[in-house]
């Protein structure tokens, strides 16, 4: 009888500890955030009340947080449209003055004790593996996003970690400082729809555990030109991303229907747009 109740309890704890696991992995991925979402916008420019109204016909807004205020959000989230925005993570903007005064000399990123910059020329790239940048990173999100009651973040330049695989022990460091990043992230807000645009490597290696959608900005049919690196690319984000319920976003500026047609075909999300004022016009026509 005591064995019985002991086996019993074993049992218990066991179920107990399972659901844990699940609860937290649920809670880190957030896998039910984006799966039925179906049509999504990106506009970076000012807003008024006829862009608001016609942000609200798109499920997914994707925006620039310092031109929205809570009411704006509020709005949206009236008609089940949900807002994330925009945040640089690697490169920093010069005119970013808020984040800037955050930072101190070590969170920039260095080789052979000279700072890198973009190839603009004109921002300089921050050193993910510094746990002094990530929070401040995170601060900035806080202030610029959250504060406002978005849904989530969209992290853009992650590409710049990729740039830097072909050197193990730096693109190491820097993936690792990643996903430290978004560790933290989740860890302060468990329900943050997060979307990273781009840095397939990364997606791949780490990120693929954190986020909940991935944007394959100027995406275009590999196929069209038998490019094979890239269509084994496309594979691997197919993979991954429907293994690991990752939502894909694809947006084209290319002519013709190839690129929409695949990726419909893969259930992806799909925007087709211009080039020219491509986040800067919201007429559908000149995006």
């Amino acid at each position: 009888m005591i064995k019985s109740k002991l086996i019993i309890r074993i049992i218990v704890i066991l179920v107990f500890a399972l659901l844990i696991i699940l609860i937290s992995s649920n809670r880190l991925k957030g896998q039910s955030a984006l799966k039925d979402t179906s049509s999504f916008r990106i506009y970076y420019r000012k807003i008024d009340l006829a862009i608001l109204k016609g942000m609200k016909n798109y499920e997914l807004n994707i925006v620039e947080g310092s031109f929205f205020d809570s009411d704006d959000v509020f709005f949206l989230h009236s008609y089940n449209s949900k807002v994330v925005g925009y945040y640089s993570v690697m490169e920093i903007g010069d005119w970013d003055t808020s984040l800037i005064d955050k930072l101190v000399d070590d969170d920039y990123l260095k080789i052979d004790g000279k700072k890198v910059k973009s190839l603009s020329g004109s921002n300089y790239i921050g050193d993910i593996s510094s746990s002094h940048f990530q929070d401040a990173l995170i601060k900035s999100i806080d202030e610029r996003i959250m504060s406002k009651k978005m849904d989530g973040v969209f992290l853009d330049t992650v590409d710049w970690i990729d740039y830097y695989k072909d050197n193990p022990i730096f693109y190491n460091k820097l993936l690792d400082g990643y996903e430290i990043f978004l560790n933290k992230l989740k860890d302060k807000y468990p329900s943050l729809i997060i979307i990273q645009n781009r840095g397939f490597d990364s997606f791949e290696k780490v990120s693929y555990k954190y986020i909940d959608g991935l944007l394959w900005e100027n995406f275009s049919s590999p196929y069209l030109n038998n490019d094979s690196e890239k269509i084994k690319t496309l594979e691997n984000v197919a993979q991954v991303a429907k293994k690991n319920k990752v939502a894909v976003f694809t947006i084209s500026f290319d002519s013709g229907n190839d690129s929409r047609t695949l990726s419909n075909s893969l259930n992806w999300i799909h925007l087709q747009s211009q080039m020219e004022n491509r986040y800067s016009k919201w007429d559908i026509n000149t995006n």
